[in-house]
């Protein structure tokens, strides 16, 4: 049975062979014109060492495929800015943005490294008979729906840093919003 199936691998070898390049196929000719002795002693060596040209061969195919595939795919890699700086606006009273916000949101985090901190500074603006309580519970919503969003992203947790500062006067326009910053 092992006679059979060296003797299929060596014809699928031979067949291999045609589709590849004439210098190739020349050094397989050789290997196909070698006559094996009489003896079974040494065809079962000289077919062992037949089988282990044949492995190397493949091996060293795949590793050059391997090298080929690693060369295509030499992909610059993205240039992260230090301190940048993006605001998501949220509508008065909402826990989530919308999806333009979210759209906006996932366009900028290609600007972050992965393995650097980042920020989620959240804000509410206080309206009236609002606590504020309600007003940093409703900032630290906003910031918590951002971060599962970048968790789903695998950014790591305890790079995520999370602030609910409530309301600010000294933001200027929408004061519904969260802040992302890396550091």
């Amino acid at each position: 049975m092992l006679k059979i199936f060296i003797i299929y691998l060596l014809f699928l070898f031979m067949v291999s062979s045609i589709l590849k390049s004439e210098s190739i196929k020349n050094e397989y000719l050789i290997f196909v014109e070698i006559k094996l002795p009489k003896s079974k002693l040494l065809i079962d060596s000289q077919l062992d060492k037949i089988d282990k040209k044949v492995q190397k061969k493949q091996k060293n195919e795949y590793n050059l495929e391997k090298i080929k595939l690693e060369k295509g795919k030499s992909i610059k890699k993205p240039e992260f800015k230090k301190n940048y700086k993006f605001i998501i606006n949220f509508m008065p009273e909402k826990e989530k943005p919308n999806a333009e916000e979210i759209k906006i949101f996932y366009d900028h985090l290609t600007n972050f490294d992965r393995k650097e901190s980042i920020t989620l500074k959240g804000y509410a603006q206080k309206r009236e008979n609002d606590s504020t309580s309600k007003i940093r519970r409703l900032s630290l919503k906003r910031a918590l729906f951002l971060r599962s969003l970048l968790l789903k992203e695998n950014y790591d947790i305890s790079q995520i840093y999370i602030k609910a500062l409530g309301h600010n006067n000294e933001l200027k326009g929408n004061k519904d919003v969260v802040v992302i910053t890396n550091n």
